[in-house]
């Protein structure tokens, strides 16, 4: 803001009859304040003068209609910048056509962007270590939507995820400043044979080090205050996920569930889970292994996170953290099937968790000691 600031002020007095068409004046922003005049009136770097010549206590302030052109640096967050590159390979005059690229950090909307005109366009977006990016495409429903693409590009210019696919394919969990997941990428394909795309329903996806995903449809992409209605027979997105045990677990659609199904492939493009032979709703899939765990016995008893439990699971109100040492300090994090923090807490030992303002569920619980790695806890709330 600072520099927002200096690059509006100048050292001297000078009010309105003092300036002239061409004139140039030093900033306190090392830069050139640009003045013209002409009959519509003043302008300062083309921002329009609305309001000259108000004293001030130092000198004399000229409203402006508009912040004066600034070239903002990208936001950083912990792990800097990523940048989204969208393109279209039809009419640059029609850009997306209100299509839309929407990033998501932990369920929490970051960025909500499309294509106006032209064959590209970027947008670059904050990631911070620890959090889950999401990136989604949404389509306005053009006939021309398999024409657009998207790129995901790191903090040091590598692209890290591409589809050019008809529509372009959203991503789930992608991971700022840490390793590629030890397992790879899976592609979840979901149908649904009343072609209401899953109205209200959704998916979350668990592995042993967490929530991966939460594929969600019907959002409210354009503000409005309601679901978007997205239809859909077939929609394939590509999850990240660990070695291990995977859960996806559904929360069915309010509209003909029993005509909706999914389709799971693993990291080579087998089909390894497939309920879309039935006419009842698709039920979750628990405790599914794409990838073998390949630690070693070795690595395992030396390195590997150490296992915690929950008591009594599911829980009402309060419940104790199993295989913590009595002086442990700890901190809580339960986070909610959208992977949003629900709640938050501090202790010791195997002093209990409260989670009894939490409505019925299912959650995921992450301990964070100094020096040490759990793996999360699954439990269900009551």
């Amino acid at each position: 803001m600072d520099d927002i600031l200096y690059a509006h002020l100048v050292e001297a007095v000078y009010e309105s009859d003092d300036l002239f068409n061409g004139q140039n004046l030093p900033s306190y922003g090392n830069g050139n304040i640009g003045i013209s005049i002409d009959s519509e009136g003043i302008a300062a770097n083309s921002a329009p003068i609305v309001q000259p010549n108000m004293l001030a206590y130092n000198g004399v302030v000229h409203a402006l209609g508009e912040v004066m052109p600034f070239d903002f640096p990208d936001p950083e967050g912990t792990c800097g910048a990523w940048k989204i590159n969208m393109f279209t390979f039809d009419d640059p005059s029609e850009g997306w056509g209100g299509s839309t690229i929407n990033v998501f950090s932990d369920g929490t909307l970051l960025a909500s962007e499309t294509l106006t005109t032209g064959t590209s366009d970027s947008f670059s977006v904050p990631v911070n270590n620890g959090s889950r990016i999401d990136v989604i495409y949404s389509s306005a429903g053009s006939f021309w939507s398999g024409n657009h693409g998207f790129e995901v590009e790191d903090q040091f210019g590598a692209i890290i995820y591409s589809s050019f696919a008809y529509p372009p394919v959203s991503i789930y969990g992608l991971n700022p400043c840490e390793e590629s997941p030890t397992c790879g990428l899976i592609e979840v394909t979901f149908t649904d044979g009343s072609q209401d795309g899953w109205y209200g329903g959704n998916m979350a996806v668990y592995s042993e080090s967490g929530l991966e995903a939460n594929i969600f449809f019907n959002p409210d992409f354009n503000g409005d205050g309601f679901a978007d209605y997205e239809s859909f027979q077939s929609r394939p997105v590509m999850v990240t996920v660990d070695e291990g045990e995977i859960d996806f677990v559904v929360t069915p659609a309010v509209s003909f569930p029993n005509q909706t199904g999914y389709i799971v492939q693993n990291t080579s493009g087998e089909i390894v889970i497939d309920e879309t032979n039935t006419t009842s709703t698709p039920p979750s899939t628990l405790n599914f292994e794409i990838c073998e765990s390949t630690a070693s016995d070795i690595g395992e008893t030396a390195f590997a996170t150490k296992a915690l439990s929950l008591f009594p699971n599911p829980v009402r109100t309060t419940a104790q953290i199993r295989g913590l040492a009595t002086n442990e300090t700890w901190e809580a994090f339960v986070y909610g099937a959208n992977g949003k923090v629900v709640h938050q807490q501090r202790g010791v030992g195997n002093e209990a968790v409260n989670v009894g303002t939490l409505p019925a569920g299912l959650y995921n619980l992450q301990l964070r000691v100094t020096g040490k790695s759990y793996e999360a806890i699954r439990f269900v709330k009551e």
